[in-house]
């Protein structure tokens, strides 16, 4: 391979690299591939402190929501409503963030509700702080945070299909996130619930530290392959 080719390619994998590290923000197994990451909490109900980067908590977890081969399935329906939720730790700043999702499910099922809420640690918080129950679309009990949570996303009757939605508030400061996916007021039947997989949360386009370093050795890359063709 002639080097100007071999300097070329480094280009392409440098910014390919910088690219996909602007993809992040603490979600935990967003494509449902770890079946040990779907927990419930105690009692079927409650989330708390605790689920802090634990993975997805689902209500009546095995039995309202179930890991259907790698995707989340909302297959039954104890009560009125019926919630799974992930609370991490944010490590999105700034505006233009994006949540997407895959919704699927028969007739065109839609959830009920999608909502991300972002907050400030109180700092106080013990593992048994209720952070929110899981039979309900409110939000976040405010205990938790300095102040009270700040709503980002709200979504209502969203369709299945491809979902993106673009976070316009800046979330710079917000160091708590809450996505939380309701299931269809229609749904309850074994196997005719709602279907949800690849969850992502995907930066601004403002590269980090690591990204611009390596924005910049592409740069320098191309100089030299521009130097060497001349």
């Amino acid at each position: 391979m002639k080097c100007s080719n071999r300097i070329s390619l480094l280009v392409m994998l440098l910014v390919g690299a910088a690219w996909a590290s602007s993809t992040h923000g603490a979600l935990i197994n967003g494509d449902f591939s770890d079946p040990s990451l779907i927990n419930t909490g105690p009692g079927g109900s409650p989330m708390f402190y605790s689920h802090l980067n634990a993975g997805w908590v689902a209500k009546q977890g095995g039995i309202d929501w179930i890991n259907n081969g790698g995707q989340l399935l909302q297959q039954g329906r104890t009560g009125s409503e019926t919630r799974a939720a992930q609370f991490f730790t944010n490590e999105l700043t700034g505006t233009g963030n994006v949540l997407e999702l895959e919704l699927d499910g028969p007739n065109n099922i839609t959830s009920d509700n999608i909502n991300v809420w972002v907050g400030i640690d109180d700092g106080n918080n013990q593992p048994t702080d209720n952070l929110m129950g899981l039979g309900g679309d409110g939000p976040p009990n405010n205990n938790i945070v300095q102040g009270s949570w700040l709503q980002v996303v709200d979504l209502d009757d969203v369709p299945t299909g491809q979902v993106s939605v673009e976070i316009t508030q800046d979330l710079t400061g917000f160091d708590l996130m809450v996505i939380m996916i309701n299931s269809p007021r229609g749904g309850g039947q074994p196997g005719s619930g709602l279907l949800i997989d690849n969850v992502v949360l995907r930066s601004a386009l403002v590269p980090e530290p690591t990204s611009l370093a390596l924005l910049c050795l592409g740069a320098v890359g191309i100089g030299l392959w521009r130097r060497r063709a001349e």
